[in-house]
């Protein structure tokens, strides 16, 4: 069997390779044996790989957050699954052609849904949808503001938020950006590079945009300087939260922002989200997001796949800026 490891910390390019391991043997009684079909390359794996995440495995590692599978064979115990069925996996270590995981460790999916999409199921339609129900607004109608909206969590953002009655005004930095986004189902779209904007100005469209209705909350993936322009486009006591960081900088807002307007900064993180909900809330979400992937809802663009032999190319591959989709590598290919 084959798995991708690094030995040491460093370029995903030069430190990853190729291996080849004992595979797993039959399944325990509850075990589900999976082949895995596909994997996304995601930005916080090559953070990982990187030695720069807040995670540092002890090495050798086998990285990897996110994968779909097929279930091979399962244990006398296991009453979800059946051989054929396909399942996500929701722990680490996913860059692999086969795992024996638990029972417990595999969410029940759609089975009509694109494998393809079902391996970046996990972060990108997960990510947003939980965002949305910790954060976003109840009353139908309202505005939503997000950074970074052609990327995969934020097309999945404008189509929930049009899923729940609520509209979303969506920044991207290239014009040929907005209309992947309008798709999705994006109500309208701002183009802004941010890092060089100023506040007022962004706000000043963001208003045109709306109607001259202020956003109730704002989705960040950029960080830095984009911060104080988007609280300048916010309505007053608005959260914005930032779930990731692309500018690499620190996030910046003024004292008036916070102390005459009531204007906040949140941070967000899909695996602490997940860990004070019930198993099964999880469980019923990620169906939910699997059958909405089924119907066709939620499809997040795919620039490419590899072979597991590719590795070094598709990990260069997803570290692209200005890349359109997801890059998955296919191990069993």
């Amino acid at each position: 069997m084959k798995r991708i490891a690094y030995h040491a910390f460093g370029d995903p390019a030069a430190v990853c390779r190729v291996e080849t391991v004992p595979g797993p043997g039959p399944p325990g009684p509850e075990q589900v044996l999976v082949e895995i079909l596909a994997f996304p390359i995601n930005p916080s794996d090559l953070l990982v790989i990187r030695g720069v995440h807040r995670s540092r495995p002890p090495l050798p590692a086998q990285p990897g957050a996110e994968s779909v599978g097929r279930v091979l064979a399962v244990g006398g115990a296991v009453r979800r699954f059946a051989p054929g069925d396909l399942a996500v996996p929701m722990t680490r270590e996913s860059w692999v052609q086969r795992r024996l995981l638990p029972e417990s460790a595999l969410l029940v999916v759609d089975q009509q849904a694109d494998p393809l999409q079902l391996a970046m199921l996990r972060g990108l339609p997960g990510t947003a949808w939980f965002m949305l129900e910790d954060h976003g607004p109840r009353q139908a109608g309202a505005w939503i503001l997000q950074t970074a909206a052609n990327s995969g969590v934020g097309l999945c953002l404008a189509a929930l938020a049009r899923a729940r009655a609520l509209r979303s005004l969506n920044i991207v930095r290239r014009p040929e950006a907005g209309a992947a986004v309008i798709s999705a189902g994006g109500d309208a779209v701002v183009i802004d590079a941010l890092a060089e904007t100023l506040a007022e100005p962004l706000a000043e469209r963001v208003l045109t945009a709306t109607g001259g209705t202020r956003p109730l909350v704002a989705f960040d993936a950029v960080a830095g300087p984009a911060t104080q322009a988007l609280a300048a486009c916010l309505a007053d006591d608005a959260a914005i939260i930032v779930y990731g960081l692309l500018s690499g900088e620190p996030c910046r807002l003024t004292p008036e922002q916070l102390i005459f307007h009531g204007r906040s900064l949140k941070g967000y993180s899909l695996p602490a989200a997940l860990a004070w909900r019930p198993e099964a809330v999880v469980r019923r979400d990620y169906m939910a997001l699997s059958q909405m992937v089924a119907a066709g809802t939620l499809k997040v663009p795919v620039a490419a796949t590899y072979p597991m032999d590719g590795i070094a190319e598709a990990v260069r591959h997803a570290a692209l800026d200005g890349r359109d989709g997801k890059v998955l590598v296919l191990p069993n290919h």
